[in-house]
């Protein structure tokens, strides 16, 4: 696997004398937004807003958002946030003149994206990694947490007791929330683990009008620049991939740049939004 370039300072992307904040290292720094203008308005249908139906709820589309009109509540899903990728919460429904509704909501979120940066908006995350001994120990102790409660649960799978209990209904609960806790202690602390090492180099992503930019100070890249953007969830981590073989890990925080593989897909317009927005 081909490590990341990122807050190496032997890159030549990466500016000289740029320390790290004290305190910061292994945390990421607040995702920022910076704007000079408001946004523009999103053009729109001129015969009103568009609406759908779903089990009793009525669906109303506008620029800003869509409105589920429930038996006994109102909720509102924003759709010009990038921090919130509002479709993913839509159903998967048509809308009264046939077209589906999340890829007309997509199509409303990508315009509103693109239109708040053209206003001047810039958007940016930065994670400074630990100290390669405090990342070490990290990795090392959860791998060796995950790989015990995976142990644990492989002996008592394959062990053969020789005095049999039959279970009660009570003791089966337990049983099972006993596994069901172990199989999560190994999940969560493996994926940390595999997390501490993807993002070790640390990471920079800005994304304004003229591009994205992966190290501070360096020029921006054009969107179509952006070869792949990977999500992966089990990580809480987005791959990157530019062209010139250079690869960015950013970890999932929260911001503006929560979903980078979104952001990034509504901004280029050779990637296809990912998969698992439009399932």
């Amino acid at each position: 696997m081909m490590p990341p370039a990122m807050l190496d300072p032997n890159h030549p992307d990466t500016p000289s004398g740029d320390p790290q904040p004290p305190g910061w290292q292994g945390q990421a720094v607040p995702q920022s937004v910076e704007s000079t203008s408001s946004p523009t308005t999103l053009a729109f249908p001129s015969d009103g807003p568009l609406t759908a139906h779903d089990r009793g709820a009525e669906i109303t589309l506008t620029q800003r958002g869509a409105t589920i009109t429930g038996r006994r509540a109102t909720r509102t899903v924003p759709l010009d946030d990038p921090a919130r990728p509002g479709f993913l919460e839509l159903p998967h429904v048509d809308l009264d003149d046939g077209r589906p509704l999340r890829s007309v909501a997509t199509d409303i979120w990508k315009a509103n994206l693109r239109m708040r940066l053209a206003a001047g908006e810039v958007w940016e995350t930065t994670y400074f990694p630990r100290k390669p001994i405090h990342t070490a120990l990290a990795i090392v102790g959860a791998a060796l947490v995950g790989g015990g409660a995976l142990w644990s649960l492989l002996r008592w799978a394959s062990s053969d007791p020789q005095i049999r209990h039959q279970l009660g209904l009570v003791d089966g609960a337990v049983l099972l929330a006993a596994i069901g806790l172990l199989l999560w202690v190994a999940y969560a602390t493996l994926s940390s683990a595999a997390r501490y090492w993807v993002c070790r180099h640390g990471s920079y992503l800005k994304v304004d009008a003229t591009g994205v930019t992966i190290s501070k100070g360096a020029r921006s890249r054009a969107f179509t620049d952006v070869e792949s953007v990977v999500h992966h969830p089990w990580l809480r981590a987005t791959e990157i991939r530019l062209r010139g073989g250079k690869r960015l890990w950013v970890p999932r925080e929260a911001g503006p740049l929560v979903r980078p593989d979104l952001v990034l897909a509504s901004l280029n317009t050779e990637p296809e939004t990912p998969r698992d927005a439009l399932r």
